[in-house]
Formats: structure tokens, C-alpha cells, sequence
């Protein structure tokens, strides 16, 4: 069942995309899992309009990191003090997550939504490094928040970016 099946309490966005990822690690391995995979079991992929697909990816980043701070810890912080997991991770996962943004922007700027004259990759890691940088934040903050709530908000300037003008 994925995130837009019927049902009678359909799950939160941070369980949808975890359970999604344990699904298809389970059954392909972390290593030989893609996140199109991933993407496509918690029904982001589903989503036809680039804005809202947007939007998703936002809150499922944002909900997966917001709801265990060891595990944020873990992926902002320890895991790049590694140059070698760094490179494995950003040859790997990293480039395929980066690869559903992009489609998600070329697919904007195919439909009218947003700008032509915007690198589809550049606008891909701009996006990413928001969520990053708001995930990196919530963790030095002393603040406790919901991290997810910053997800509109950081797509909403996002987006009033990228529209046509």
C-alpha cells in the first residue's frame, strides 16, 4: 500500500517515506536501492504536478531527519567526516535523490510551471541544500520544533523563485 491507497488513517509523510525506504532496502539491499524506487513506494512519484512533487519531497526530507535527531546526526553531521563514505553515498544515492529533483524541475519547466531559462541541476542542488541547510540548523538549534513545519515555507520561497516572471 503506498501513501495515496485508501484507507482509514492514511500514514504521516515521515512514516510513508520510512516505511517506503525499509520496504526497499529490505528487498534490494541499501546499496542497490535507488531512491526512484524509494520515491515511487512512498508516491511521490505519483504526484503529477511538479509544485506539489516538490513540495512532497520537502516534507518527507524534512519529517524523515525531524523524526530522530541521532539519525539526523548521524547523515548531517558523522557521516561526512568521511571523504570515502562521502564519495560512495555521493556517486550513489545522493546522485539519484538530485536526479528526482531535476526530473521534478524539468517536468516544471516542460508544463509552463516553472522558468526555461533555469540549469534544471543547478535549481536541483539549490533546492537540496535549503532542505540540508534546514536539517543542519535544526540539530545546532537549541530550539526543539518540528522540523517538518519548515517544509512549506522553504518551498514556498523556492517556488516564488522559479515561476515564470
Amino acid at each position: 500500500m503506498n501513501i495515496h491507497s485508501a484507507s482509514c488513517s492514511p500514514p504521516l509523510p515521515r512514516d510513508a517515506i520510512l516505511r517506503a525506504a525499509i520496504d526497499v532496502f529490505a528487498e534490494r539491499s541499501y546499496f542497490n536501492a535507488q531512491v526512484a524506487d524509494v520515491a515511487r513506494a512512498a508516491g511521490v512519484a505519483a504526484i503529477e504536478d511538479p509544485a506539489e512533487r516538490l513540495r512532497r519531497f520537502a516534507q518527507l526530507h524534512l519529517a524523515m531527519l525531524g523524526r530522530d535527531r541521532n539519525l539526523a546526526i548521524v547523515f548531517q553531521v558523522e557521516l561526512r567526516q568521511s571523504v570515502k563514505f562521502m564519495e560512495r553515498f555521493s556517486a550513489t544515492l545522493l546522485r539519484e535523490y538530485l536526479g528526482q529533483i531535476r526530473a521534478t524541475i524539468e517536468a516544471g519547466q516542460k508544463s509552463g510551471v516553472f522558468r526555461k531559462n533555469l540549469n534544471a541541476t543547478t535549481v536541483a542542488k539549490m533546492f537540496f541544500g535549503a532542505l540540508d541547510e534546514m536539517a543542519t540548523n535544526w540539530i545546532l538549534s537549541r530550539r526543539r520544533y518540528n522540523l517538518e513545519l519548515d517544509a512549506d515555507a522553504v518551498v514556498d520561497i523556492f517556488l516564488d523563485g522559479t515561476r515564470p516572471r
